[in-house]
C-alpha cells in the first residue's frame, strides 16, 4: 500500500491511507465470515462517507 501511496504523491496527488491491524483480505465482505470484521469494516464504512461528504458535498 504503501508503494501505491509514494506513487500517488510523485504524480502530484493526495491520498489518505489506513491499517486494519488484525484483519485480512476482504475484511469488509459479510460473505466471507472467515474474514469478515464487523469492527474494522464500519469504521472503514464510516470513513468513506466521511470522504465522500468532504470532496462531493
Amino acid at each position: 500500500m504503501q508503494s501505491v501511496r509514494r506513487s500517488i504523491e510523485a504524480g502530484g496527488g493526495t491520498c489518505q491511507t489506513f491499517d486494519y491491524p488484525g484483519t485480512a483480505h476482504a475484511f469488509f465482505n459479510e460473505d466471507r465470515p472467515e474474514h469478515f470484521d464487523q469492527r474494522a469494516a464500519a469504521t472503514a464504512w464510516a470513513r468513506t462517507l466521511e470522504l465522500f461528504r468532504a470532496k462531493l458535498g
